[in-house]
């Protein structure tokens, strides 16, 4: 299974790396959240966003893409009713 390209968009005055990252920026937005793109480097791990709640909040995201061996274990645990336990 292949992902797609990021394609590059403008949101708020800053140019995300994807349309997902921009779309989560107008979800913060829209939360009343305080929030930073790309705000640090920890060791070479870029966190997308920060959010600046009462402690602040690392946040990374990434597409949801189904598989074949998700789509198996959610079947296999819908089969047998299992709930967690």
């Amino acid at each position: 299974m292949t992902t797609p390209s990021a394609i590059p968009t403008d949101y708020g005055g800053l140019r995300f790396r994807s349309r997902l990252e921009a779309k989560w920026a107008v979800f913060f937005d829209l939360c009343g959240w305080s929030w930073d793109y790309e705000p640090l480097d920890l060791a070479g791990y870029i966190p997308d966003f920060v959010l600046h709640m009462r402690r602040p909040i690392l946040v990374e995201v990434k597409p949801f893409f189904r598989n074949p061996t998700q789509t198996f274990w959610n079947s296999a645990c819908n089969t047998t009713q299992w709930r967690g336990q």
